[in-house]
């Protein structure tokens, strides 16, 4: 059917002015209230493919879950692992925490004729991690549980003060200033109390000692990216703070008489509150809690507990750390995901 002469017109008219927007966009001269809606709309597609990725805890992760048949819990040190291991050691009944890094792998995995489903364990080595992303199967779920570094060193800094010190020393358990058994020098003692100087503890700090200098991004190198898109593993990233829900969503699968229980042995078990108190160069002591908060601006950096950081890929690593964070349940799948 031909076209009528005005029809042609209209048509000309609508492919100049398209034309001419592009122009417009393209010289960043487009009107600001067009620009700012071809950006909002912009950040709605992106935020909706972020979204896209975030698994809920009672559809998303439990699906993923039962489509699997092995489940690995990964983490690094001052994440919360005392939980994490107490619920996957009463889930498994008599299978040991499971050593990735030890030779003792193959006896965990001869132990006995079935295997654990779940296995959870720390990760001290990029290493060790690649190694697990490059051998997992298509039927493998790995968990990846995050804690921001800033949280995870104030959690090691005051761990290594009141445990490894406090509790220890005072409980005269520990002989004070020793590498073996306390390397935390006090002040002074008062029965539960415990003060200690800011520059031991700057000090203490950094010799990375213990958990301090443990790292989570230490282990998502460049390397430990590049091995996630090769092999694509079933990966999630979840948040700290959401392992009991985690625990509750596991236990619903392979060991349902679990299902609400906390496992976080601090909590349920009752112990003597020992406390910390560090005494600043202006000569007044404040809790620990109350001194790593008003230091946290420039701790890492004075530190150098991130003197590492070239290899870490940590622009990669804040990319997903910002899609996580947009993730109401705090589950983020990042099988696929394109660093």
């Amino acid at each position: 059917m031909a076209l009528e002469g005005g029809q042609i017109s209209n048509i000309v008219n609508f492919i100049a002015l398209a034309c001419v927007l592009a122009v417009l966009v393209r010289h960043n001269i487009l009107p600001h209230k067009n620009r700012v809606n071809l950006a909002t709309a912009d950040n709605d597609a992106i935020e909706s493919k972020q979204n896209d990725r975030c698994l809920s805890i009672d559809s998303g992760l439990s699906e993923l879950i039962d489509s699997t048949n092995q489940v690995f819990m990964l983490k690094s040190p001052r994440v919360p692992g005392s939980s994490v291991k107490a619920f996957s050691d009463e889930c498994r009944d008599e299978f040991p925490e499971l050593a990735f890094q030890y030779p003792e792998l193959s006896e965990h995995l001869l132990a006995d004729y079935e295997t654990p489903k779940i296995l959870a364990s720390h990760f001290l080595s990029p290493d060790h991690l690649i190694n697990h992303i490059e051998t997992t199967t298509k039927d493998t779920l790995t968990i990846y549980v995050h804690r921001p570094e800033t949280s995870r060193i104030h959690s090691a800094i005051k761990f290594l003060l009141s445990n490894r010190g406090c509790r220890c020393v005072a409980s005269g358990l520990c002989q004070q200033g020793t590498r073996e058994q306390s390397p935390v020098t006090f002040e002074k003692v008062d029965g539960l109390d415990c003060y200690v100087n800011e520059d031991h503890v700057l000090e203490l700090s950094k010799l990375k000692q213990n958990e301090i200098g443990g790292s989570g991004e230490k282990l998502l190198t460049c390397d430990t990216y590049d091995a996630i898109q090769r092999y694509g593993p079933n990966l999630v990233f979840m948040d700290y703070k959401k392992v009991t829900n985690l625990s509750d969503v596991l236990a619903g699968r392979y060991c349902p008489e679990l299902v609400g229980n906390n496992y976080n042995p601090r909590r349920n078990k009752e112990q003597e509150r020992h406390r910390v108190f560090v005494t600043t160069n202006s000569t007044h002591s404040v809790p620990v809690e109350e001194w790593l908060k008003t230091k946290s601006r420039l701790l890492e950096s004075a530190l150098g507990l991130d003197e590492k950081a070239p290899f870490t890929c940590r622009a990669k690593t804040k990319k997903w750390e910002e899609m996580l964070n947009s993730c109401e349940d705090g589950f983020l799948n990042v099988k696929g995901l394109d660093f």
